[in-house]
């Protein structure tokens, strides 16, 4: 499923149409709910199934809009399809999910606030509730989600009713269904990795809310937490599971009064049982609370059992996975390392796979967000393909890395692990290989242009105490997915990067009917800036770490990521009592321009045709003022025409998007080091100013120049 196009935000859009207000005369109002919204998706909510597991299928499933007369904790009672059908107030028609993506909906329904629901009271003053079954309409459904808005009817929209009802787990009430389980990785689009999804639920007989053997048994997903709840010895839950590949299953029971856990495989032979032991160990378990089995693909069950004492009990399930593959032959797995506390960035990892006699090695790289932070190891990958052996953290402490190869449904291979301290302390990590390359997987709609530029703009400009420049980057991506980015961070010190798009889209093969070309991947970005002179001097050290994603899905290109930018205390002039900053890389495509030779809009073809502006101080509060020069058609020149108050001169590089300047300005006695790009995207120019002897940047951008301009004879 194409979770870069499902993952946007799921709202109900209240469009008012035929608009009839006069006296005596009712508004027609049209619900429309649709998962148009939002730019990336980081704020959205896919609604699964309960039983399934996985996103409700599109064109399945029913959702309407209206209301209740009863409660909240009413609703939360019913205990039956019909009567949460009866005691639900549908606004305008039925509709359904009408999706071209799974876990989405698009649905609309038209009605009058002040039509009157019962006979006696009308939707205007009512609250606004969602309503969403599995199947055509709520009688037949078998699970349900119920969300109520927290808006009414004729309330605070224009007429007749709210402007907007979004279903989100950050608003509104849920009242029936899930919403912390069946969690989509958000942070792939922008958002909180952990970010809940919706799920629907079963309400018929609550008391026994999953399968009570294993002909029924609710079907669950690996890798997930499953909920539930026991009440009394003959109450029995049943899930079920099914393994693709061999592999380790790990299953940790939760739930203070639930004595046990059983696993059984497909014909029903029981392979491990468990019972709580009650000594307050691992959050209130005992260590025999948990199974952990080898097992070989195939299907499996896990019944849960209560007791006497487990009157209405609720206990959860965290099911956790990890297949059995062979390592390969060779590869290059690159990732960021984060601090398994906080999930804060604080490094890279790489390893470089060779096979000689039969066997994986591999040499491998640790590098940190310190100064001497990086290490290299090296070994052999265990017929199992994991690895136990001891490396050096990014602290530099000998510690024990813990990996293993884990192969996802679609059959691609990634390496997990962590890093473990003396102390206890974890820096975990994900790494992933190249997905593009020359042949089976080319990166065409990544191309065309191949050229790219960034910015990072900097979070003030008026601090002392950090950068105030922005960072700017150009480069270009190749046909086998070879990322390249050259540029100067917000201080104005140079990074490259050089690595692979990773974990790309390819729909099937070149020349089937099924294929699509992949038009998503990102990049673990990672780079330590250093000095004008050489990649060797790096007395001014900044890291920049981050995912940086690439999305050629829509009309409007999306690239940027999330960045950690940071800088240590030191004795030097330069920032010297550092900062650390959660920053956001945007980037464009780029094209070099026709005729014009200016690749932005607005831009006239003459003489003083833009005007730089500085923001933020130098020095001692020192501020250069805005200046006029003229951008040239040939060569890219950029130059300012002789005046006595400042001096210009400076060249657009067309083939990359990138412009670079000398600036002296008199009345404050200061010379200034000018780079910058144009990001197309944005119709913007912008980069930094940077003062080679304070150490000092400011946020430099270049704008259509307006109104009266300086003459070439002052």
């Amino acid at each position: 499923m194409n979770f870069k196009c499902l993952l946007c935000l799921i709202s109900g859009i209240l469009a008012l149409t035929n608009l009839v207000q006069a006296e005596g005369v009712g508004v027609t109002l049209t619900t429309s709910f649709s998962n148009m919204a939002g730019s990336n998706g980081e704020y959205s909510n896919v609604v699964f199934s309960d039983a399934t597991g996985i996103p409700i299928p599109k064109n399945n499933g029913y959702v309407a809009i209206g209301t209740f007369k009863i409660d909240s904790s009413d609703i939360a009672k019913l205990s039956s399809a019909s009567d949460l059908s009866d005691a639900f107030y549908q606004f305008g028609a039925g509709t359904n999910f009408n999706s071209s993506e799974d876990g989405a909906f698009q649905a609309s329904a038209s009605g009058n606030a002040d039509d009157k629901y019962d006979d006696v009271e009308s939707f205007a003053g009512s609250e606004v509730y969602i309503v969403i079954g599995n199947k055509s309409d709520l009688v037949t459904s078998s699970e349900f989600l119920v969300w109520a808005s927290g808006k009414y009817f004729d309330g605070a929209g224009p007429i007749g009713g709210p402007a907007d009802v979004v279903l989100s787990v950050d608003s509104g009430d849920l009242i029936i269904g899930l919403s912390d389980k069946n969690t989509f990785d958000f942070s792939q689009v922008g958002g909180a990795g952990d970010r809940a999804a919706f799920t629907t639920m079963a309400i018929e007989h609550r008391q026994d809310d999953h399968g009570d053997s294993q002909e029924v048994a609710t079907v669950v997903t690996m890798n997930s937490t499953i909920y539930g709840e026991i009440d009394g010895v003959e109450d029995v839950d049943y899930f079920r599971i099914e393994l693709k590949n061999d592999g380790n299953l790990t299953l940790k029971l939760k739930g203070d009064a639930v004595p046990q856990m059983t696993i059984f495989d497909g014909d029903g032979l029981e392979i491990a049982t468990v019972q709580n032991g009650s000594d307050d160990l691992d959050d209130g378990l005992a260590p025999d609370y948990i199974i952990s089995e080898d097992v070989v693909a195939g299907i499996y069950f896990i019944s849960v059992t209560g007791s006497e004492s487990s009157s209405g009990e609720n206990y959860n399930i965290e099911t956790s996975f990890i297949s059995r593959v062979k390592a390969p032959s060779k590869g290059l797995f690159v990732g960021l390392l984060r601090n398994g506390d906080d999930d804060k960035l604080i490094g890279k990892i790489s390893l470089k796979i060779t096979k000689r006699r039969g066997y994986s090695y591999f040499s491998g790289a640790v590098a940190g967000v310190t100064k001497n932070s990086s290490s290299s190891f090296k070994g052999k990958f265990y017929m199992n393909a994991t690895y136990e052996g001891e490396v050096y953290n990014t602290n530099g402490i000998t510690s024990v890395l813990d990996m293993g190869f884990v192969e996802d449904e679609e059959g691609r291979l990634s390496l997990t692990g962590a890093i473990t301290s003396p102390d206890g302390g974890r820096e975990v990590f994900s790494l992933a290989p190249r997905y593009y390359n020359k042949k089976s997987r080319r990166a065409s709609e990544f191309l065309n242009p191949s050229k790219y530029t960034y910015i990072i703009p900097s979070l003030t400009t008026d601090s002392a105490d950090a950068p105030a420049g922005d960072a700017i980057g150009y480069g270009s991506i190749t046909s086998d997915g070879k990322v390249k980015i050259k540029g100067w961070s917000n201080a104005g010190y140079k990074y490259t990067y050089k690595g692979y798009l990773q974990n790309g889209n390819q729909r099937g093969e070149r020349g089937n009917a099924e294929f699509q070309a992949g038009n998503y991947g990102n990049i673990p970005l990672y780079v330590q800036t250093y000095g004008e002179g050489s990649k060797n001097n790096v007395g001014f050290s900044e890291w920049m770490l981050g995912t940086v994603d690439y999305d050629m899905s829509g009309v409007e290109k999306s690239v940027g990521g999330n960045i950690r930018y940071v800088k240590h205390e030191s004795k030097s002039s330069y920032y010297p009592s550092g900062f650390d900053q959660s920053v956001v890389m945007q980037g464009s495509k780029y094209s070099r321009a026709g005729y014009a030779g200016i690749p932005l809009n607005g831009y006239e073809l003459f003489p003083n045709n833009a005007t730089g502006i500085f923001e933020g101080s130098l020095a001692e509060n020192l501020e250069p003022g805005p200046y006029t020069f003229s951008w040239k058609l040939r060569k890219g020149k950029m130059s300012a025409p002789k005046n006595i108050i400042f001096y210009q001169k400076g060249r657009f590089k067309a083939k990359h998007g990138l412009f670079t300047a000398k600036f002296v300005d008199y009345l404050i006695g200061k010379r200034l080091v000018i780079r910058g790009v144009v990001l197309q995207n944005k119709n913007i120019t912008t980069g930094h100013a940077i003062d080679p002897l304070g150490l000092v940047s400011m946020r430099h951008r270049i704008t259509p120049a307006e109104g009266e301009t300086l003459s070439d004879n002052p």
